[in-house]
């Protein structure tokens, strides 16, 4: 039998219930702390996604909003007004009415016009390009001609159906929506049997024939003879609105409402509101107040319009904070509440209107 006794047997002794004890403590003061760390690091690391998803929607969506809103009435010559008329050919017609200074730009207040009319979405429910609209935020409607204008090559016959061009590199095809000037007058047609460039082989010095037929205008004849320093390029009408995007969230939507497309340029934008900076005393082409798009009750209301003031809220795809928090945001049209814990931040701008201006 081995005496407990023994010198070596003595020395092998365990924890007590004391020391352990004491030892599971620390380890879970040790194992809380790392667990704090962990939860600190990934609300600092949420919150800092969110920051930067929420500066970057809002600063390429107030880019695109500046970049659209300068061009409205762009035309190449300056200032819509400096043409003397505007002949619409194309049938059925992309504009309703006259294309004029006033019919270039066009707002609703929560979805609405002047008159109390809901804006209407012209794509088809059934289309996986239709984006719904976002209640209680404003739209805006422009148009213009597109920046990618090409030169005539000759002169137009007024008794001809014919339109040559130096080049396509602008991408024409059969049944576009075109708009061709000289700075005094001009015609928006649809064009027709676009012959074939190919930029990998052809240049601008290689002519292009176009036609504008009967069969999608009132008529095979332009208004006028064009020189060969008139210029054509994309009649375009587009609409940005709030939808809701592809993934179920608030997004900025550009529409087009000539070819009837849509895409979301920016995802996390859940309103947008607006004021207009019209000229309405002494025509000296100076804002004399701000006002709301349900204030501009006609075309000749809105050649008035010289800038328009946009305010933007950019949202978090996600929730950032672990509690709901008060957030009060401006938009031009005044203050904003929320309560949770979606990361938002307003952007505000006001953008001139360049074919407006003197």
């Amino acid at each position: 039998m081995v005496s407990l006794n023994n010198p070596v047997i003595s020395k092998m002794r365990g924890f007590s219930l004391v020391e352990l004890m004491v030892a599971a403590l620390l380890s879970l003061l040790i194992m809380v702390g790392v667990v704090q760390i962990f939860i600190s690091n990934k609300h600092t690391y949420n919150t800092q996604q969110g920051l930067s998803q929420v500066q970057e929607s809002g600063r390429f969506a107030m880019h695109f909003l500046g970049k659209e809103i300068r061009n409205v009435g762009y035309t190449g010559c300056g200032n819509l007004e400096r043409l003397e008329k505007v002949v619409i050919q194309a049938s059925p017609p992309p504009v309703s009415g006259d294309f004029n200074l006033g019919a270039s730009l066009k707002g609703f207040k929560d979805g609405q016009d002047a008159a109390g009319a809901d804006w209407v979405n012209p794509i088809p429910t059934s289309s996986d390009q239709y984006y719904p609209y976002v209640a209680g935020t404003d739209i805006l409607e422009m148009s213009g001609m597109s920046p990618d204008a090409v030169t005539l090559m000759g002169k137009t016959d007024v008794n001809n159906g014919n339109i040559f061009i130096g080049g396509n590199e602008a991408g024409f095809e059969d049944g576009d929506i075109l708009m061709i000037t000289d700075c005094q007058t001009a015609d928006i047609f649809c064009a027709n049997n676009v012959s074939n460039w190919d930029p990998e082989t052809d240049t601008v010095e290689d002519k292009v024939t176009m036609s504008h037929p009967a069969s999608c205008n009132v008529g095979s004849k332009l208004s006028k003879t064009y020189g060969d320093d008139s210029s054509v390029a994309f009649f375009v009408k587009k609409t940005l609105y709030i939808g809701t995007g592809d993934s179920g969230e608030p997004a900025l939507i550009l529409l087009d409402n000539v070819k009837l497309e849509a895409d979301v340029l920016v995802e996390g934008i859940s309103d947008m509101q607006m004021l207009f900076g019209i000229d309405n005393v002494g025509d000296d082409r100076i804002v004399d107040q701000y006002v709301d798009a349900d204030s501009i009750t006609t075309s000749d209301d809105w050649a008035q319009v010289l800038s328009v003031r946009v305010g933007i809220i950019a949202e978090s795809t996600n929730e950032v904070f672990p509690d709901d928090i008060d957030v009060s945001l401006e938009l031009p049209a005044g203050t904003v509440n929320f309560e949770d814990k979606v990361m938002r931040q307003a952007f505000n701008s006001t953008f001139a209107l360049r074919n407006r201006l003197p």
